[in-house]
């Protein structure tokens, strides 16, 4: 049975939104209570949430007013859902684009951590989202969702339009919600030749335990290497990198320099691994490129800084945040439906593939 708090919020919500105050103004606290039959302390528990949802205004002396729908700002909540100890994390990198769409269409930016969702009872989460009209939608980080996640659930329940940054091939269909993502195997195999393209018959391969757009499909992997003449099992090194197992990194390493016919060429599970090759490097008077070529993946912010830059590829983090705001603020069909959005990806070239060192770039 719903409670008389709740039964007063959906009445007063109800007649701001058929505009049946005179001059967008509510009777005084005093008045409206008497007029509802509640208390003073119930009513201002009401008006308080209508107010956190930017239906109305309290002004200090002045009153409290209803927002007019076009001032009734949006909310867009972004679930930190991937570990930071995640070297691959790109959170920060979609922020930016997500930050950038939402102040050009006046619309907030709320971060909601997943202990801070976690703390309260899921059905009062599910039913404080429902109610939320302020709430335009919902951003997920990530990928390879079962679906069974629970906030994965809480979110299919509440019913508003949700986007997921960095999704695999599937997620839309596992969660129901729409999926942003560039290709990872077409990247990451692009990435391969374009190193075999620059003259690398021996490419050292630095990943996770499971392979970049591949998964644990290891078998479709080796496939592709043996098809361009690449396959060397000793080159596939499998690296843990939640945290990053900086012993197993080295030893990869150490390894791969050891071999009868080493690498000339190296392409690493993300920017993070690609730089901490460039230290390991130079501890062993490696030059890159000339001795070993280094190539990141995914091309983080500030790479134009390094003073020997670095070739990735470029995820197009920002257009990604963009698109996701773009996607839910214009859902106006009152049903959100799942969907896949391929971003492009780009390869970059620096200096760390170079057998000579890059011109540099006129202004």
């Amino acid at each position: 049975m719903p409670r008389k708090q709740d039964i007063l919020y959906n009445h007063l919500k109800e007649t701001i939104g058929t505009e049946s105050y005179p001059d967008g103004r509510l009777p005084t606290e005093k008045k409206l209570a008497a007029s509802l039959s509640v208390s003073q302390s119930t009513l201002r528990k009401a008006l308080a949430r209508l107010e956190s949802e930017h239906l109305i205004e309290r002004i200090p002396s002045r009153g409290t007013f209803v927002c007019p729908p076009a001032e009734r700002k949006k909310r867009l909540i972004a679930l930190e859902t991937l570990s930071y100890q995640d070297v691959s994390n790109p959170t920060g990198e979609y922020l930016m684009g997500l930050r950038n769409a939402c102040e050009q269409r006046k619309m907030d930016l709320q971060m909601l951590p997943l202990p801070v969702l976690r703390a309260c009872p899921a059905r009062e989460t599910i039913r404080k989202f429902r109610d939320d009209n302020g709430i335009a939608g919902f951003v997920l980080f990530g990928g390879q969702f079962s679906g069974r996640e629970d906030y994965i659930r809480i979110l299919q329940e509440v019913d508003k339009p949700t986007v997921i940054l960095g999704g695999y091939p599937g997620d839309d269909r596992t969660t129901g919600f729409t999926s942003v993502h560039i290709d990872v195997r077409a990247a990451w195999e692009e990435a391969t030749l374009t190193l075999a393209g620059l003259g690398h018959r021996r490419i050292g391969f630095l990943s996770s335990p499971v392979v970049r757009g591949y998964g644990e499909n290891f078998a479709a992997w080796h496939d592709f290497l043996r098809t361009h003449g690449l396959y060397d099992p000793a080159l596939l090194k499998s690296i843990e990198m939640v945290p990053v197992d900086e012993k197993a990194l080295c030893r990869a390493f150490d390894e791969l320099l050891a071999l009868p016919d080493p690498p000339t060429a190296l392409l690493c599970f993300s920017d993070i691994l690609a730089l901490r090759i460039y230290t390991l490097a130079a501890e062993k008077n490696i030059r890159i490129p000339d001795d070993l070529a280094v190539m990141g993946f995914c091309l983080l912010s500030g790479l134009q800084y390094l003073p020997l830059s670095l070739s990735t590829v470029d995820f197009h983090y920002r257009e990604s945040g963009e698109e996701a705001v773009r996607i839910i603020a214009e859902n106006r069909s009152g049903h959100f439906e799942r969907a896949e959005r391929i971003i492009p990806y780009e390869i970059i070239l620096a200096e760390s593939t170079a057998r000579n060192p890059l011109p540099a770039a006129t202004p």
